[in-house]
């Protein structure tokens, strides 16, 4: 039931139920405290008067003040009595009311006893002269041995009527004033509640009318900087990133569309051409022009997919083949790598650097690092291998692959890794790439625990720098 409800009323019906148990606690507490209070008081009254009175009697005065506020009985033990506020009351009556001497108690007594109250706190004292020293209070209230023929009984009792008519007044003004309280914190809660979650409404509305394309819009951000307004900053910070992911894949679909739109529009030109001519004969050339349209669809169609994953997250999990030899994977690419009339490649600074990963992964990198340097190095491309030691046996291996090429602005290096970005907008689309491989190979060198970055060359011209853990001997 409590789950049906909305958080105003949870938050307004806990916060009454748990006042009202307070206020209820409170009330008994306070109700308890006041009678306890009237009860002490009546009780130093009666023990006064007794008093009182039992210092008329041992100074053998002639004549017993007994005062006119409440009852009190002076008899002898032998059941007469010596003087009473009210000669009708019965002494066998009251004798069976003292079930001790000197201790406050409260006493129903029968109307027949007495006609002034039937509802008293009452105590009774004994005046034994063998106990009384000079005239003062006795040392004990409790009779020593057999009482004495000479000694006094002193009844006194006083009507609890009052203190009950106050008790009642006080328990009826709990009873008005703690519903009463109740219902205004109820109220309080329920209007705070509903102040403090507006916010909340509103964002909630603001959200339920973001669609796919207005994820520009953002929730109100309340100014209070409490959980609320977290909240809002939380909540701006996912649709701002939901906005960058939707612009990524709407510009990735745009950028995907366009390089294939490209090697079939291609195949489509010479597939006119050589049928508006009926040139069988030219088929074979055709066709070896085609495959090469094809075989580049191909790759960017596995780049695609490669990058899908890496989105996916499925790139982490690229199977691990075991130990590689980099240094290895290094001349294996560049001796199946067609190198340009006029560059050389120096290889003289690499050196053993074993891995553990995917052969066929790093592979791909290396591959794309040497095809980037060679499309933009002037004469000379240096490649180095080192393996760095690091602290309890962890170390490094960096491949740096530098070319004499122009390089590259420090506010462009991070785009260079960012799908189908190609900063020279006149190079050929045919020998410049998809603009895909840098983008794979940090997805690459990311899920084998490394880094891929590009700085300065020592020579002029840009740096690629992968490092990789080192694989442990």
């Amino acid at each position: 039931m409590m789950g049906r409800l909305s958080l105003r009323a949870r938050t307004t019906l806990l916060t009454v139920v748990v006042f009202a148990l307070a206020a209820a606690a409170a009330g008994f507490l306070l109700i308890s405290v006041m009678y306890d209070s009237l009860i002490d008081e009546v009780d130093r009254s009666i023990e006064d008067r007794a008093a009182d009175i039992a210092a008329q009697v041992i100074s053998d005065n002639e004549e017993i003040v007994l005062g006119a506020d409440a009852m009190a009985v002076v008899y002898s033990t032998d059941g007469s009595i010596f003087d009473a506020t009210d000669l009708d009351i019965e002494i066998d009556g009251l004798l069976e009311t003292v079930d001790g001497y000197g201790q406050p108690t409260d006493v129903s007594l029968p109307a027949a006893v007495t006609r002034d109250a039937d509802n008293l706190r009452a105590m009774a004292i004994v005046v034994d002269f063998g106990v009384w020293v000079d005239g003062g209070v006795p040392d004990s209230s409790e009779p020593v041995g057999p009482l004495a023929p000479d000694d006094f009984i002193i009844y006194v009792g006083t009507s609890l009527d009052g203190v009950d008519r106050t008790v009642d007044a006080a328990t009826k003004g709990v009873l008005i004033v703690g519903p009463t309280l109740i219902g205004v914190v109820g109220l309080l809660t329920w209007l705070f509640a509903s102040r403090a979650l507006r916010p909340v409404a509103a964002i909630r509305a603001e959200v339920d009318d973001i669609n796919a394309s207005g994820l520009h819009r953002r929730v109100p951000q309340p100014r209070s900087g409490d959980e609320i307004a977290r909240l809002a900053t939380t909540m701006n910070g996912m649709l701002a990133r939901l906005e960058a992911a939707s612009g990524r894949q709407r510009q990735f679909v745009s950028d995907a569309s366009h390089e294939l739109r490209s090697p079939l529009a291609s195949m489509q030109a010479r597939l006119d051409v050589a049928i508006r001519h009926g040139d069988f004969e030219g088929w074979q050339g055709t066709a070896e022009s085609l495959r090469s349209d094809v075989l580049r669809m191909h790759r960017l169609v596995e780049d695609l997919l490669l990058l899908a994953r890496a989105n996916d997250g499925e790139v982490e999990g690229l199977p691990v083949q075991g130990l590689v030899d980099l240094d290895d994977v290094v001349f294996d690419v560049l001796a199946a790598t067609e190198q340009p009339i006029g560059v050389h490649i120096d290889t003289s600074m690499v050196s053993a650097g074993l891995v553990g990963g995917h052969h066929d992964s790093l592979r791909r990198i290396v591959q794309n690092l040497i095809d980037n340097a060679l499309r933009y190095a002037s004469a000379l491309i240096t490649v180095q291998l080192v393996e760095e030691s690091g602290p309890e046996g962890s170390g490094t291996v960096v491949l740096l692959i530098d070319d004499d090429g122009s390089g590259i602005e420090p506010d462009q290096r991070d785009r260079v890794f960012e799908r189908f970005v190609r900063l020279d907008d006149a190079r050929a689309r045919d020998s410049g790439g998809s603009g895909l491989g840098l983008a794979i190979s940090r997805e690459i060198a990311r899920s084998h625990g490394g880094s891929l970055t590009l700085t300065d060359a020592p020579g002029g011209g840009a740096r690629f720098e992968l490092v990789l853990p080192a694989a442990q001997r």
